[in-house]
């Protein structure tokens, strides 16, 4: 296990490159910091003018940035110009009405959908064009809206073909992907009627109903595309998801992970599709068996309470991001 003091305050975002060169962390201190995922060395020490960092995410080919700041705006950066002193040459975009709290890049990295701030803040989804922030054009494609929900977290398939998002009531919804747009403007239909609209059979939306109502503060897709995972409350709900070829989303077999005594804040999936790493402010690491929904293991690493993780590409190690600054490198290889 490595430790190191990362930041002046809670550690919120963490996230390794594709390549796994660096790992990028974001934080109460108004910093994005960029490290060597092995040696703890630091790299680069990015100010900006936005508050905390409340999530990150790398584009597929590893050479975009996305940023979630908590304020209404997404600031997108140049990987290769990460580097000491004000963040030079970002885009930054107002996102009109709410807070981002979460960001994630398509498979395809054409697209990045964003979420709104914790509640009781208004908050929404957006989609935005990635090629648009590289040329500087506009940016914005629409906001993703359903029955006036609060949209905290967002997440794509691997297979690209589904958006999710979770709310601040315990609801997911499932839009396909792509959104046909142009067609839906072309017919002047409202984006939150979609899932009622006979003729967009295609493009309707699918809900899925948490175990409660607490937030659903992340979800993920395993890496198979075969489960469904949720952060809601202190517990992980999993349900088995497929897509069949020209249908809906098809959510079934609802499973819960029970362990945690206080909420989980962070989770991923391992290579496997079948294991799963939670962080939680109960200051635990836990691995879990999904299929089988057992707990495997628990380390507790006498840092207080998580409020990120970060799986590696290779799976053999987990970043955790802690309440009191510091990051801690964990060695799971043996755990999953």
């Amino acid at each position: 296990m490595i430790q190191w003091t990362a930041h002046n305050g809670r550690v919120l975002a963490l996230g390794y490159s594709p390549d796994g060169a660096m790992l990028a962390s974001g934080g109460d201190d108004h910093s994005l910091r960029v490290w060597d995922p092995v040696s703890g060395e630091r790299r680069a020490d990015v100010r900006h003018r936005f508050l905390s960092i409340q999530d990150l995410a790398f584009s597929p080919d590893g050479r975009l940035l996305a940023l979630a700041t908590g304020h209404p705006v997404v600031v997108v950066c140049n990987r290769a110009g990460l580097r000491d002193g004000p963040l030079a040459g970002a885009m930054t975009e107002e996102t009109r009405d709410s807070g981002v709290s979460s960001v994630a890049f398509s498979p395809d990295g054409q697209n990045l959908a964003t979420a709104g701030a914790l509640p009781p803040s208004a908050s929404r989804a957006t989609l935005w064009d990635v090629a648009a922030f590289k040329k500087g054009g506009q940016t914005r494609i629409d906001a993703l809206d359903f029955r006036d929900n609060d949209w905290l977290t967002a997440a794509y398939t691997p297979d690209g073909r589904t958006i999710a998002l979770g709310s601040s009531r315990g609801m997911i919804v499932l839009w396909p992907y792509p959104i046909p747009w142009e067609y839906l403007r072309r017919r002047g239909t409202r984006f939150d009627r979609v899932a009622h609209d006979r003729h967009l059979r295609r493009s309707r939306v699918v809900e899925v109903r948490a175990g409660s109502e607490d937030a659903v503060r992340q979800i993920v897709f395993s890496p198979d595309n075969m489960t469904l995972a949720a952060a809601i409350g202190n517990v992980v709900d999993l349900w088995d998801y497929r897509h069949p070829e020209e249908k809906l989303p098809i959510v079934s077999n609802r499973r819960r992970l029970r362990g945690h005594v206080r909420a989980v804040r962070s989770l991923a999936f391992a290579a496997d599709g079948r294991t799963i790493a939670t962080a939680s402010l109960d200051g635990t690491l836990r691995i879990w068996d999904a299929r089988e929904t057992f707990e495997r293991s628990c380390l507790d690493a006498g840092v207080g309470p998580l409020h990120c993780l970060a799986l590696a590409p290779d799976g053999m190690t987990v970043a955790v991001g802690c309440e009191g600054g510091d990051i801690v490198i964990i060695d799971v290889d043996e755990r999953l």
